[in-house]
């Protein structure tokens, strides 16, 4: 089920709660949260980083029993608020637990076409078109930018945007 977040209710990015934090290079880390289930997301973040149910909870700001029921599923979060607050203290985006904004139809295109702008300005740039090959990436790397900065640190956002600045950096004269 994807939420969208009501005006005026914010999630920021995730932030690192006791060194705590999600591990994009773990093996299977990118593919748990594309699913959005809770209860798998919760036992692979504890599996990952090696905690117990009661670190868990104490992570969360519940109690143990209600942990239980969240990774049994026999609970259930429907709250905005409420995911937001598993987010912010699993080191995630919001997006990745369901929680979706106006600019995320927007960003799955650009996701989608990065690649294709990626490989033209370096058509360009090895044409000796400098101009438009920085005119193909610079709005590339504002639109990642920002969406890094708002919290959607996913790893083809990360990818993509380092891609986008090294071909930016390399139109514009540097060296790679």
């Amino acid at each position: 089920m994807v939420r969208t977040a009501r005006p005026g209710l914010t999630c920021g990015p995730g932030r690192l709660h006791g060194g705590i934090r999600w591990d994009w290079t773990t093996p299977g880390a990118q593919d748990i949260p594309r699913g959005r289930a809770l209860t798998e997301i919760l036992q692979f973040h504890c599996e990952i980083h090696g905690l117990p149910q009661q670190a868990l909870a104490d992570l969360l700001g519940y109690s143990t029993s209600y942990v239980s029921r969240i990774e049994t599923g026999a609970r259930s979060i429907a709250d905005i608020g409420a995911v937001c607050h598993l987010a912010e203290r699993l080191g995630l985006s919001p997006h990745c637990l369901g929680i979706t904004d106006d600019s995320d139809g927007d960003h799955e295109l650009v996701i989608q076409l990065a690649d294709s702008v990626l490989r033209l300005a370096e058509i360009a740039r090895r044409a000796g078109q400098a101009t438009t090959a920085v005119a193909e990436l610079w709005p590339l790397v504002a639109h990642l930018d920002a969406r890094t900065t708002d919290g959607h640190t996913g790893p083809d956002t990360l990818r993509l945007l380092a891609q986008a600045r090294v071909g930016l950096c390399v139109a514009l004269g540097g060296s790679r």
